[in-house]
């Protein structure tokens, strides 16, 4: 009954109005209190936005098996592109964890993509794979009855989402959860195969892969006079609020309403892209409407919590990496 779900939210979408810092582009009216249930993992294993690659370039940190893609500027943006029959191999520092989550944006206007991680000892049919096309999505598998869903083509990049909570599968596009497997086969490998093929005289650009471990499920988490949690769920396009961050927030809003007595404290940091003095302006105004958004959708009375911009002047880890921007990146909540 996915459809039924996503008719009404469509159809309760058409009765709200943001107007409150939500919303990609200034122009979402989607009731993000209910729609948005993806979560990111805490610690990062592997980012690669393809910002430091020259145009034209292979990327160095995947090997090729099959094809030549290059890294090209696209739309404002720089992403990988195959324009034939290509098969990718990523090896990570460590082996995938049992509770991780995957993210990338997919531009694919006819053919196939495939993400799967993979034992190089055993037969790749035994794991769990998840396949994209232009119009639907699935996750795949020798035991798994076929799952799969379509969503709406679109000439922009789709936010592709998975995550795997031990057995279970997920897998979102556009915010929208389209499958979901409650035991699936996923390798615990370090080894990832990416296999684009796209049909004749298309092509199929990916980028912004974000592959992290949870190390705390969200529902898992308590927030009391223990150590920070840190979070990057809660995401800003520019001085506005993501749709995606609706998980955390609802979280937050749900913690302080159930304790009165629980004091938080928000900090926003920045990625070190910007300037020092502009990343702390950045942070403040990012702040600004983060309290606006508690203040009005929360209902939470102002002395149990506070948003703070702190910007540049605690990063995670050193550098400019695509590892350390998207560490550095965050939010973290502070009991105090």
């Amino acid at each position: 009954m996915r459809w039924l779900r996503r008719l009404l939210l469509g159809l309760f979408a058409s009765l709200v109005s943001s107007g409150d810092g939500y919303g990609a582009s200034g122009s979402i009216d989607d009731p993000i209190w209910m729609r948005y249930e993806f979560v990111p993992g805490d610690q990062v294993l592997f980012v690669e936005d393809f910002s430091t690659v020259a145009a034209g370039a292979r990327s160095p940190r995947f090997d090729t098996i099959e094809g030549a893609p290059v890294v090209v500027d696209h739309a404002g943006r720089r992403v990988l592109q195959a324009t034939a029959a290509t098969e990718l191999s990523l090896s990570l520092n460590e082996a995938l964890p049992p509770y991780f989550t995957v993210q990338f944006d997919l531009e694919i206007a006819s053919g196939t993509f495939d993400f799967e991680p993979y034992n190089p000892t055993q037969a790749s049919d035994v794991f769990t794979r998840f396949r994209l096309t232009e119009s639907s999505a699935g996750i795949y598998g020798r035991d798994i009855a076929e799952r799969s869903a379509r969503f709406e083509m679109s000439a922009s990049p789709h936010q592709v989402a998975m995550s795997v909570d031990a057995g279970r599968a997920r897998l979102w596009v556009d915010g929208v959860e389209l499958c979901e497997v409650p035991t699936s086969h996923v390798a615990r490998s370090n080894q990832i195969r990416l296999r684009i093929a796209p049909s004749e005289g298309s092509a199929i650009s990916f980028g912004n892969l974000r592959i992290a471990r949870t190390s705390r499920p969200l529902l898992a988490t308590k927030l009391t006079k223990q150590a920070p949690f840190i979070t990057h769920g809660i995401r800003f396009d520019g001085d506005r609020l993501a749709p995606e961050s609706a998980p955390i927030i609802r979280f937050v809003v749900d913690a302080l309403r159930h304790d009165p007595a629980l004091k938080l404290r928000l900090e926003i940091h920045g990625d070190g892209t910007e300037g020092d003095g502009t990343a702390l302006l950045t942070a403040a105004r990012q702040a600004k409407v983060l309290e606006q958004t508690l203040r009005t959708r929360g209902g939470i009375a102002d002395g149990q919590w506070r948003v703070e911009g702190v910007g540049n002047r605690e990063p995670i880890l050193p550098g400019s990496s695509p590892e350390a921007r998207w560490a550095n990146r965050r939010v973290m909540l502070i009991p105090e």
